[in-house]
């Protein structure tokens, strides 16, 4: 659903009137739930996966948020944001291991941690 919302193929308004024309249908109720949930911003599934997990815990994490400095200059762009707890989660997929990418995750982490003791 999220991809769906992410290429336009769908409004979330549309996906809601979709699920919501199911009522005899197994699975209906949870088609329901999952499209109260969808959110077209995630850039993977297993974004999506957290960020559902987070959500049907009782949290609600705000996706691809972007961290500011106190000059309002981007920092760093982050998967699941908790902006009023200052706290962000990251899903590390396998690319995050190639060449370079792990010492410009690291750097971005440095310039985030700055920030929260700004």
């Amino acid at each position: 659903m999220d991809l769906a919302l992410r290429y336009r193929r769908v409004t979330a308004n549309g996906l809601i009137e979709g699920v919501d024309q199911l009522t005899a249908v197994p699975g209906a109720r949870q088609a329901r739930v999952a499209a109260g949930l969808a959110d077209g911003r995630a850039e993977s599934p297993q974004e999506s996966r957290r960020r559902v997990m987070l959500a049907l815990a009782g949290l609600y994490p705000v996706p691809q948020y972007e961290v500011r400095d106190g000059a309002d200059r981007f920092v760093a762009r982050v998967d699941l944001a908790f902006v009023e707890a200052r706290t962000a989660v990251e899903y590390e997929g396998s690319w995050h291991w190639e060449p370079g990418q792990l010492h410009r995750d690291r750097q971005r982490r440095i310039g985030s941690l700055r920030l929260a003791g700004e």
